[in-house]
């Protein structure tokens, strides 16, 4: 009696793990609800970190055409020193004594609009004033150091 109680207990001990055995093998992918809860966490998290990429990377245009009015200014100052006069404000970036001085014999360019100039402001470019320069769409460095 004892055996046959053993042998029944065990053959539903067997049937029940193949069962779920069974059940592990038809469930080995992600549902359809779960894939779209990832898409929307990843979307939710895109959402936060984009506007803050793009400021990051305005910044960082608006830094380097800094560096640049600085650049120039500083450039004009050393064309000051070789020439005895700073560069026409008219002629600021095709004067080639003065676009020599740059790498590659070219001017910087805003990095936000390749298309915008370089001006030199209004009351500087004589002996007295040092030479200043500065991006219409930016401004300029507060020095011709940078500072």
């Amino acid at each position: 009696m004892l055996k046959i109680h053993l042998r029944k207990l065990a053959r539903n001990n067997y049937n029940e793990s193949e069962g779920t055995i069974m059940k592990k093998m038809q469930q080995r992918g992600f549902t359809l609800i779960e894939l779209m809860i990832v898409v929307v966490i990843i979307g939710v998290l895109a959402a936060i970190a984009t506007p803050h990429f793009r400021r990051a990377r305005d910044q960082a245009r608006e830094k380097k055409c800094w560096e640049n009015t600085s650049l120039m200014s500083r450039t004009c100052e050393l064309y000051y020193i070789e020439q005895k006069t700073y560069p026409a404000a008219a002629a600021l970036n095709t004067d080639p004594k003065y676009v020599e001085l740059f790498s590659g014999a070219r001017t910087p360019r805003c990095p936000l609009d390749n298309a915008i100039v370089y001006l030199m402001l209004l009351g500087t470019g004589n002996d007295a004033i040092p030479a200043k320069i500065m991006c219409p769409q930016h401004g300029c460095a507060t020095d011709s150091w940078g500072n």
